[in-house]
């Protein structure tokens, strides 16, 4: 690409770190060109890296994600999809937050979430972590019409079943719970 411009200075943003690029400058007026100037090279860097052990963890219609901290960030940025995020370029975060970790909530149960997670120092933004996914899930009710009937050395307990339940814990005690 070229650019055209009336300073003398540019800065060009959006470039990849560790690709060294090369710079000639020429002057315009009207119509003419000159010659090129002397070739230069620059090789813009990351002024952080991207979190990496970035976690999801689906909870009761809530996500909860957690990432080691990066040396020098002074915040993250969360990205947040219900489809696979390929490039955040042109998207913005859903979340800026100063912690390595983040609870989202009112979340759809059952619907697949997508997260990438990038460091932020300043204005300068690392690149994506590695995606992770979390499906949340729905809240489990507790039994209802419970009845408690005794016997001979025994007590039986019975209550109406809950839809989704894979199993119930009972709690026994000789006081109080």
């Amino acid at each position: 690409p070229s650019f055209t411009v009336t300073t003398t200075t540019k800065t060009i943003t959006g470039l990849t770190a560790g690709t060294q690029y090369h710079y000639v400058v020429t002057t315009k007026k009207g119509s003419t060109e000159s010659t090129k100037s002397t070739e230069v090279t620059a090789t813009p860097v990351l002024l952080v890296s991207a979190p990496i052990n970035v976690q999801a963890t689906a909870g009761n219609k809530q996500n909860t994600l957690s990432w080691t901290a990066v040396t020098g960030a002074d915040s993250y940025n969360i990205y947040q999809s219900t489809r696979t995020i390929a490039d955040i370029s042109n998207i913005s975060p859903d979340f800026n937050v100063t912690t390595t970790t983040k609870t989202i909530t009112d979340l759809t149960a059952g619907t697949p979430y997508y997260y990438v997670v990038t460091a932020k120092k300043g204005s300068a933004e690392s690149i994506k972590s590695t995606q992770v996914i979390a499906t949340p899930v729905a809240p489990v009710t507790a039994p209802t019409n419970i009845q408690a009937t005794a016997g001979h050395r025994q007590n039986t307990l019975s209550w109406t079943a809950v839809t989704g339940a894979d199993s119930y814990n009972i709690y026994q005690s000789t006081r109080t719970i």
